[in-house]
């Protein structure tokens, strides 16, 4: 058991080490062009959000994780619950590989702006925008908690895809975002997820991070008859 869970964790990390380095050396490239830009730009502002950007590319991750990962692990000999359950540890452990490359970017970037005095380029951060403490340790783990949540959303649509096509897909995502359009279930998942104190607003981070780990559970639904074809392609 422990062997194949070590099994898939390996293959995923490899499987996905090349995305991740193109990602992140696409956007150190990026930032370094927008650097020059505002050197040469003096009366442009840039504006830079870096864990918003890496949002995305932890979606894409985790929607692609069962339609390229789970037929080949699963013709290799692994099963459903050893895929699933590697698939959460390498969700774990991605995300944080992903948190400590925007910290180490992050403040690269700052330092390049305070010794190079730029005041057109604006860098910005979460803390920026919530009432929480700006530590190292913060700073790791809110960007590693919130990625963990997008790429575990992205598994769970995923595999709605893999399992039921484009239109099974397609339609729980209309469904999804009719669901958050009521007010009464639109406060019920922002009261589970933060609250008001106040004037003070705080992030639930327990509430994050357990309904990340209750993503997982419908994939075990959705793969446990799975074939190893995707829907869109019988």
């Amino acid at each position: 058991m422990l062997k194949d869970l070590r099994a898939v964790l390996y293959y995923l990390i490899v499987d996905y080490r090349f995305s991740f380095m193109v990602f992140f050396s696409i956007m150190s490239a990026s930032l370094i062009v927008l650097a020059g830009i505002s050197l040469v730009a003096e009366g442009t502002t840039i504006y830079v959000f870096l864990s918003v950007i890496t949002l995305w590319f932890s979606f894409i991750c985790g929607f692609n994780m069962t339609r390229e990962t789970f037929p080949f692990l699963i013709k290799m000999g692994i099963t459903r619950n050893q895929y699933i359950l590697g698939g959460a540890l390498f969700t774990g452990v991605f995300s944080l590989a992903i948190s400590i490359m925007v910290f180490i970017i992050q403040h690269i970037m700052n330092a390049f702006i305070d010794v190079a005095n730029l005041t057109n380029i604006a860098n910005y951060t979460a803390f920026d925008y919530l009432p929480i403490q700006e530590t190292i340790l913060n700073e790791l783990w809110l960007v590693a908690l919130v990625n963990f949540l997008v790429i575990s959303l992205g598994f769970v649509l995923g595999s709605v895809f893999y399992r039921f096509g484009m239109i099974g897909g397609v339609s729980t995502i209309i469904g999804v975002f009719f669901l958050f359009m009521l007010p009464e279930s639109r406060s019920i998942i922002v009261d589970f997820l933060s609250s008001m104190k106040g004037q003070d607003f705080e992030i639930r981070y327990t509430s994050i991070l357990i309904l990340s780990l209750v993503l997982f559970l419908p994939n075990w639904t959705l793969l446990r008859r799975a074939s190893t074809i995707s829907a869109r392609l019988r």
